[in-house]
């Protein structure tokens, strides 16, 4: 039996007291948890509560607080690794045979190529998926059709908004970046 981890991710596209940008990552063994659906444009708190709590699906997140490092487009990119890899290290026992990656937003051929690089010693696949589209009146509408795990990156993110910088830099599921510097 092959065993897949669904990776989500979004970011949180405000300062809050935190004053960074959030990268939010959600984990699942649930194969459902990939299947592309609609969501309703409001984030539901409480269900977001519940469906964490499942014992299949975890998360982990990091902030980033650089000003050139904040307003990157390419910020999923280079943090899904590091989250990836701690989420890993924190689960030794699977022996996982693939990695799916869903992301939230814009994603080029070159930020492709640089994940699957980081993942190349695995089955390993990713998607990204875009909330603002038009619509059939062709006026541009939000609404996240997209896999459960990223509309809970989306709704986790935001949540982290809401809290004291201590509570966020002192919560076990953080993990710190270090972005490496720009080739010249």
């Amino acid at each position: 039996m092959s065993l897949c981890l669904y990776v989500g991710m979004d970011d949180s596209n405000h300062a809050g007291e935190i004053q960074g940008e959030i990268n939010f990552a959600t984990f699942s063994m649930i194969r459902q948890d990939s299947i592309v659906r609609t969501f309703p444009n409001r984030r539901d708190y409480l269900q977001a509560q519940k469906w964490m709590k499942h014992p299949c699906r975890d998360y982990r997140f990091t902030i980033l607080t650089g000003e050139p490092w904040r307003t990157k487009p390419d910020n999923l990119v280079r943090t899904a690794p590091v989250l990836i890899n701690s989420f890993l290290q924190d689960y030794p026992h699977l022996e996982l045979d693939a990695i799916r990656l869903y992301l939230d937003g814009n994603l080029d051929s070159s930020g492709k190529e640089s994940l699957r690089i980081c993942f190349r010693d695995m089955d390993f696949a990713v998607k990204n998926f875009v909330k603002k589209g038009k619509n059939r009146k062709g006026h541009m509408a939000k609404r996240p059709v997209c896999p459960s795990l990223v509309y809970m990156a989306d709704i986790w993110a935001h949540m982290l908004l809401g809290k004291s910088v201590e509570e966020c830099f002192g919560s076990q599921k953080y993990v710190p970046f270090s972005p490496k510097p720009e080739a010249q």
